[in-house]
This record gives C-alpha cells, structure tokens and sequence, in this order.
C-alpha cells in the first residue's frame, strides 16, 4: 500500500520513546500495553504532528508492547523492553 504508516521508533534509555511518522498516513494514538495485555499509557495524537513523544519515566523496568494507530486504522506493534 503506497499510504502504509511506517513509524520509526528511537527509544531514549529509561525515559521516552519518539514516533516519528513515515509514509502518508497519520498517527492517531499510541498505546502501551504490559505483558498481561493490559493498557498501562495512552497517547492521542495531535493531527498534523510528524513526531510524538511519549514520557514512559512513570513504567516499571520490563517487558511492553506500544502500538501505533494511524487514521486510516492501520495498525503498527512492536515490543519494548525498558530496563
């Protein structure tokens, strides 16, 4: 698909991670889930924004799982391990 969302994530240590937008699609939310699926931060994107931020200082060292959801309800996840 030509307007696939392609997040690229940069994960900064203990403290945030940056999305930045890719493609032509537009980053709705994003999501953190812990290992029990259970939804521990959510982030609504502003529209417009290339690149959210999201503050992660407050989650306990582990395993999660951030999901990335774009206007057109494409769906991006990857796992995170924060230490």
């Amino acid at each position: 698909m030509l307007n696939k969302i392609c997040p690229l994530f940069s994960w900064n240590s203990t403290t945030n991670i940056t999305i930045h937008q890719t493609g032509n699609s537009t980053i709705e939310s994003i999501r953190i889930y812990n290992v029990l699926g259970e939804e521990v931060l959510k982030s609504e994107v502003k529209s417009g924004k290339l690149e959210e931020v999201v503050d992660v200082s407050n989650l306990k060292n582990g395993i999660y799982f951030i999901e990335v959801v774009a206007a057109d309800s494409q769906i991006i996840r990857r796992k995170l391990v924060k230490e």
